[in-house]
Formats: structure tokens, sequence, C-alpha cells
């Protein structure tokens, strides 16, 4: 095996992860306030635990609602109701090998486009406070009824334990803020009640800024000690992040070199005697399997590179890179969920958000012959699904080469990501069995020799010169 670190085994308080692959939580927008967490839901964590991700991180499970800042799509586990829906995804993801866990957190005090305005935690109700931390102790108890195997705690992105740790957002002069002692506050309480109710025994996460890159925020050093803190107050696992809505400095665009973050897990990993997971931007198997190597990091977290190929883990195990799909960095994802409040797209996997990736693409009842007129990207990704299902394609292409405008969108320095994509499509349409002929004007006379049944005019995008 080439990648014998990320396949290692690890144990982490009682838990036993069958690798050292990590889907953490994202948003996905596909929850409501009457289910909890939807069926197409349910189907999109399936999928990836079947995958073969060794740890599944189910969230963020919003716990305290607050309207034009909160979103109604997220996954919400606010009541008895909606545990045994929570109990069927646990259930099934066990089945297939993975560790599940629940993120919980108050997931928004203001809005996502406020941020960069920096709005202040003194607006907010000190009597709110206590209802806060109450809602993630209270849903930390439905966790565990519902059968997840660990619980996490959300720290980034704006969330409430994140702006309450924050130098730049928390303001507040009372016991909530100034000091560190007062900043870290929120989440100590949030932690000794959740001690309390679920014992020592049961393994508490926590998702974290390395450094919150913002203008007179906090730094590793300061990061550090909050773990140390942390650490002494029963967090387990430590999964760091960087950054959020808030900062300038990239994290999830192609800007951002591959594994551009893992630095703020090694810095981490260096002050607690507790597993650390690297996270951002690790989107390539050989990228994780360095990281490891290094001893920059316990785990590695694939969460965008998840959404793009549910079977990330499993390609990697069998040593078939070039068959993995790999995250663009193009954030279509976060644009769906965070600035339009839609279910989770990505412009790589036409299936997440929209149908089941659990089941197989169906089989066309009557096979067909195809001709697809175009080869770019979205003539490929039309002849490979029509491919796919049974049918006969042949794709034409008037260029020498395949890729259209998406191959020129990928030479601008830092574009470079969007390459992957081109040559995963054009390896997999010739493993389908598409006959691909390039050089060739597509005529009528050439449709009419070829005698297809179905034509698909995918002639490709018009460039947009900026004025």
């Amino acid at each position: 095996m080439i990648l014998p670190k990320l396949f290692e085994p690890i144990q982490i308080k009682g838990l036993h992860s069958k690798n050292r692959i990590v889907m953490p939580p994202m948003h996905t927008n596909q929850g409501s306030m009457e289910e909890g967490i939807s069926d197409q839901a349910i189907d999109f964590y399936l999928t990836r635990a079947q995958g073969g991700f060794g740890m599944i991180g189910v969230g963020v499970i919003d716990t305290y609602f607050i309207p034009l800042a909160s979103s109604e799509k997220a996954l919400f586990l606010s009541d008895d109701r909606h545990i045994k829906r929570y109990q069927t995804l646990t259930r099934e993801v066990k089945k297939r090998g993975a560790v599940i866990y629940g993120q919980i957190g108050v997931r928004r005090v203001f809005k996502v486009s406020d941020l960069h305005r920096y709005p202040r935690l003194s607006a907010l109700s000190a009597d709110r406070i206590p209802e806060m931390i109450d809602s993630m102790v209270q849903a930390s108890i439905r966790v565990r009824e519902a059968g997840f195997d660990a619980i996490e705690i959300l720290g980034i992105g704006g969330g409430a334990v994140s702006l309450f740790l924050s130098n730049v957002y928390n303001d507040r002069t009372d016991e909530w803020g100034g000091s560190l002692d007062g900043r870290m506050r929120f989440i100590l309480e949030v932690l000794k009640g959740i001690r309390k109710e679920l014992g020592d025994d049961y393994p508490i996460f926590f998702r974290f800024h390395g450094s919150e890159f913002l203008q007179g925020g906090y730094g590793i050093e300061t990061e550090k000690e909050i773990a140390r803190r942390l650490r002494a107050a029963g967090v387990d696992l430590f999964n760091v992040s960087g950054g959020g809505h808030g900062t300038h400095v990239p994290g999830l665009t192609p800007a951002m070199p591959r594994g551009g973050f893992a630095f703020l897990a090694r810095e981490i990993k260096s002050c607690v005697d507790a597993p650390v997971a690297a996270s951002n931007r690790i989107n390539h198997p050989l990228v994780a399997e360095e990281i490891l190597r290094k001893g920059w990091a316990d785990l590695v977290s694939i969460g965008r590179g998840s959404l793009a190929d549910p079977e990330w883990p499993l390609k990697a195990r069998r040593g078939d890179m070039e068959d993995i799909r790999l995250c663009l960095a193009c954030n279509e994802c976060l644009d769906s969920v965070v600035i339009y409040e839609k279910s989770i797209r990505c412009t790589v996997n036409p299936r997440v958000g929209r149908v089941s990736e659990s089941d197989p693409l169906p089989k066309a009842q009557v096979p067909r012959k195809v001709l697809v007129i175009g080869g770019g990207c979205t003539g490929l990704q039309a002849a490979l699904t029509c491919a796919e299902r049974g049918h006969t394609v042949c794709l034409i292409e008037r260029q020498p080469c395949l890729g259209g405008k998406w191959r020129l969108a990928s030479f601008p320095p830092g574009r470079q990501e969007l390459l992957s994509f081109l040559l995963w499509l054009s390896r997999q349409v010739v493993k389908a069995g598409v006959e691909v002929r390039t050089g060739v004007e597509c005529t009528p006379d050439l449709v009419r020799d070829l005698v297809p049944d179905v034509v698909l005019v995918c002639s490709g995008s018009r460039l947009l010169v900026p004025n």
C-alpha cells in the first residue's frame, strides 16, 4: 500500500476508526425544523460512509435558531421527535463501518453577510447567553440518544463559540468578554454542562480556528493556550481549521495551496496530548499522506473533497488516484448554501444535492445511439452520463483537443486546479466506451451519416470580457 499512514486505524477514547480520513461536518441545507434531517441528507451521509470514510461528521446541528441570521434549512435536533430520524442515520452509517459524530452549535448570531462589517457581541442581550449554553447542553443529550458515537462543538465560521473567543467580535465588558478567561467562559460553560450530562466517557471533539486571520484577532499562540485549556476541560479531539467568513485570507479557494493550513494543526498538536485533525484544501491523497507522515496531524479532514467524490477513500486505498474526482476549490458549494440558501451543490459532482447518490445511476430502458456535439466539460459530462446509463455515445469536437473554454480558464495563476476536472472527464469517457473524435467539424451531412437517435448540442460558452 502506498498510503500506509492514511489507512492506519486509530483509537480515540474508545472509538475505533478504520482509517485517518474524516469527513467533517459541512453546511448542506438539507434539514428543516419539521424533520430535523431530510431523507436527502441521510442519503448524503450514507453514500460517504459507503465510500470508505473512517469518520463521518454530521452538522452543524443548530441548537438556537435566531431569525434573519440562522437558516431554516439547517439540521435541527431541537426536540425528541427528531431523534428517530437521526437514529436511522447513525444505525446505517455504523453498518457501513464508519464512526459517526454529531456537531452542535449556535450556528449564527449575526447574518453571514454582516460578518465582514464586524458586528459586536455587546449587542447580544446577556439573558440570551445562558439560553444558548443550555440549548447546546440539551442538544448533546439528544445527540447521544440518537446514537452518535461522539459529539463535536462548532467553534468556527461565525458561530457563537467562535465569536465569543474572538478578539474582534467580542467587545463585551462583562464576565463574557474582555480577557481570555472571559472570552472562554462561554465554551467552558458548554463543556461543563455537556460533561455533567454525558459523563466523562463520552467523546467530545472541538472544531476551531488555528488562527482568526483578522486584523486585531488572535493568532496561533493564543489558540494554543485555548487548546490547552480545552484539553484540560475534557476535549478529546481537535479539528483545526483557519479563519472564517469574516477573514480576507483565502481558506477554500484555489489561491490557497493544497494543505496550506496544515501548519495550524501542527502547532496545536505540539501542545496537547489528544488527536488532532488537519483541515482545508486537502484534496489529494498524497497531500493527506504527507501531512500524516510528517507528524503534523493524526487525521485529515476531507470536506469539500467528499462532495466532489464520495468514494475518495476507496479509490485512494486501491491506488486509483486518477479516478478520484478532485475538489477544484471553486466554492460553488459555499455559494449555494451560504449565499443563496439553497441545497448543497458541486461543480464537478452533478448528483450531490439533486438526486440520490447511493442509488445506482438508472440504466436506460431502451439504449439509444447518442451524438454529443462539443467536447468541453458540459459535453464530456453529458457523454459520460449517457454512456454510464447504457447508451452508445459518439462525441465530436471541432478543436484538436478537448476542454473548450474550460481549458483556457485553467491557464491563469491560481486556476490550475480546474485542469484536474478536465483530465478526469477525458479519462472517464474513454473508460466508459465513448467514441471521441477531435479535430472534426460536425456538419449536417456528418450527422445524417452517423444516424443518431439523439443529438446533444454542447457547443460551448461565450467568453465574458469585463469592461
